[in-house]
């Protein structure tokens, strides 16, 4: 079964810029500050229980629900167009 390279969060970001026709923009903030933002923002305080997904590789396997229910992933650069085209 063939494998998907995963995409970094950068990667994702681009990909989604380049989409929708503009300069992609990132910043990133530190754990520390994600922490003093979820003090005032409750959706930056459930995103700290999330942190521990970005600091080592998170890859997901769906070959089992590939196999039972005979379906294939949409390719990335496919998903974000008919996400844009649709959203």
């Amino acid at each position: 079964m063939p494998t998907v390279e995963p995409l970094t969060g950068k990667e994702w970001v681009e990909a989604i810029a380049k989409e929708i026709g503009v300069e992609p923009k990132i910043q990133l903030a530190s754990p520390f500050m994600i922490k003093i933002l979820g003090l005032f923002n409750p959706v930056m305080k459930e995103f700290v229980e999330m942190l521990y997904q970005f600091d080592r590789d998170y890859n997901f396997d769906s070959s089992k629900i590939e196999t039972v229910f005979k379906i294939k992933p949409t390719p990335v650069n496919e998903a974000i167009k008919q996400i844009v085209n649709n959203g």
